[in-house]
């Protein structure tokens, strides 16, 4: 079982080893993340990305050794050559991707899509991965589930980065902030704003809010004990 992550790539600097279609992928993908990209290569695919720093020869194990790299990937159609790019890659303490042995690969790419959304700041990432056994599998559940997300979730996701930061300003409560976030994020909110619009959501915010920014009511203290004086009895 392998641990999901979302990196922030940006301005990192990332290495491809490859120019062929599937090095062509990883490099928008890095480029779309923000990463700085070297990528080496006898040879490069037509379509290949032209903002990065191409390397026009064969792979030599000192290239690995040319910056910090915080990711390197391995792919070649040349499995020789994808092995002695991880094993440089290792030596070095750098996380690498064999396109060819994804299951002997640091990492793994799952098939990424996106819900769109009115803001480019927050958005919706949906990863789907086979643990490398069939990424074509991973594509087509991605775009299965994709095609079934209700629009209400990218509408409500643009509206959490100013209800987020509320709640932690005026709600000092750990357990009331918690239940507040949650309420947002309920059936109760999708319904509300599927039927009324953002205004109803904003609120429905407001209410929840204000409710959550009361303090809770204490618990009355239970009687005392009689306790029985030994010297009446």
């Amino acid at each position: 079982m392998r641990y999901p992550l979302l990196l922030n790539l940006a301005d990192r600097p990332a290495l491809i080893v490859g120019g062929g279609n599937v090095a062509r992928r990883k490099a928008i993908g890095l480029l779309q993340a923000g990463a700085r990209v070297t990528t080496v290569s006898p040879a490069f695919h037509a379509a290949f990305p032209a903002n990065i720093e191409r390397i026009i020869s064969p792979y030599d194990s000192s290239q690995m050794a040319r910056q910090p790299f915080l990711l390197a990937f391995a792919a070649t159609d040349d499995a020789r050559v994808n092995a002695q790019v991880a094993a440089d890659a290792a030596s070095l303490g750098i996380w690498c991707s064999r396109a060819d042995a994804p299951d002997t690969s640091d990492f793994i790419n799952p098939a990424v899509g996106t819900l769109p959304t009115a803001t480019e700041t927050v958005g919706i990432t949906l990863m789907v991965a086979t643990e490398g056994a069939s990424p074509a599998l991973a594509a087509k559940l991605r775009d299965h589930l994709l095609a079934r997300l209700d629009p209400m979730f990218a509408v409500l996701v643009g509206l959490f980065p100013a209800w987020r930061r509320t709640a932690q300003a005026e709600v000092p409560d750990p357990a009331a902030r918690r239940l507040l976030l949650q309420a947002l994020a309920s059936d109760e909110m999708i319904e509300t704003l599927r039927a009324h619009g953002i205004a109803a959501a904003q609120a429905f915010f407001t209410q929840r809010l204000a409710a959550a920014r009361a303090p809770l009511p204490l618990s009355p203290s239970p009687p005392p004990t009689p306790q029985n004086d030994p010297s009446k009895t």
